[in-house]
């Protein structure tokens, strides 16, 4: 960023988004994958039964970009955490995708893998004190939109 802001001569804002989910995520992270497997009765597989991450519901992802542009002049040649800030267990989440969608897959705990990050929680300190990010979307809800959204547009 700094580079290129100093090239170019251009103000800039970075954002680290942790987990978005919700409408319109047909990618192959986690949420929208439990989501697809469970409307298949698949198995929910989860590799490590205390690894927790933050997921962050993708309207509390649009209002903090959007509240860093309203404050852009303030707020610039910066890094934010844009996330939920607070830690969810995979295997929760994988329960609440399951429960949403009246599924009968059962859920599969393997081993940690390798390398992988097995506990995450952003810091959003920076985001609160700089202009009053505060994520509305608790997981269980954020959950329950996403499975509705996926029941109505993607034909689960």
């Amino acid at each position: 960023m700094w580079a290129y802001q100093r090239y170019y001569g251009i103000d800039t804002v970075i954002y680290r988004f942790s987990n978005v989910y919700g409408m319109y995520d047909e990618s192959d992270r986690f949420i929208p994958i439990m989501i697809r497997k469970a409307a298949k009765g698949e198995a929910l597989s989860i590799f490590g039964k205390d690894k927790m991450l933050n997921f962050t519901y993708i309207d509390d992802a649009v209002a903090g970009t959007i509240q860093t542009i309203e404050g852009f002049e303030k707020l610039k040649e910066d890094v934010y955490n844009i996330a939920c800030g607070e830690g969810a267990k995979l295997i929760d989440v994988a329960r609440m995708v399951k429960e949403e969608m009246g599924s009968s897959s059962e859920i599969v705990l393997g081993e940690t893998r390798t390398g992988e990050i097995t506990q995450y929680v952003a810091d959003m300190t920076k985001a609160r004190e700089k202009f009053c990010y505060e994520p509305r979307t608790k997981i269980i809800e954020g959950v329950r939109k996403s499975v509705e959204w996926y029941k109505k547009w993607c034909n689960l």
